[in-house]
């Protein structure tokens, strides 16, 4: 019996090592891990991917209009997030479009990010959609945009 003991626990010990969270960030409350409260009070975060690097790029839509919450609007944001899961930067995608939504999150070669989805015009004409394409570098500044 002894011996069935010890081998199951040769066997499960390691399988409990892997399942174990290296870090986590919480989203969607006002209770937030590495996040200033105010930047993200009702955000939804919708694509995540990992660069070569190690990093992980989160990208997602809120609420806000220069830092306030905007009922009725969705702004698209990107975080970067270290391998430990510390926060890198935070950006909204751009300020003035305010029904801005990601659809798609690619890491790039050279670090940065690719953030595409599509746009309701900035204000006040929010009847213009179109697609938008947001390139930013590994630090977070916008390189290009296209709309």
């Amino acid at each position: 019996m002894k011996s069935k003991l010890v081998l199951l626990l040769f066997i499960f010990l390691p399988l409990a090592s892997v399942s174990q969270n290296k870090w986590n960030i919480i989203f969607g409350t006002e209770e937030f891990t590495g996040l200033v409260r105010k930047n993200l009070p009702e955000d939804l975060p919708q694509k995540i991917v990992q660069n070569n690097e190690g990093a992980y790029y989160i990208s997602g839509t809120n609420s806000l209009k220069d830092g306030e919450p905007k009922p009725g609007s969705q702004g698209a944001w990107i975080a970067k997030f270290s391998a430990e899961g510390k926060l890198i930067w935070y950006r909204v995608a751009d300020p003035s479009y305010l029904n801005c939504f990601p659809n798609q999150l690619t890491a790039t070669s050279d670090g940065g990010v690719v953030l595409t989805g599509h746009d309701r015009g900035p204000a006040p004409n929010y009847d213009a959609d179109g697609l938008a394409i947001y390139k930013l570098d590994k630090t977070g500044e916008l390189v290009k945009r296209y709309i």
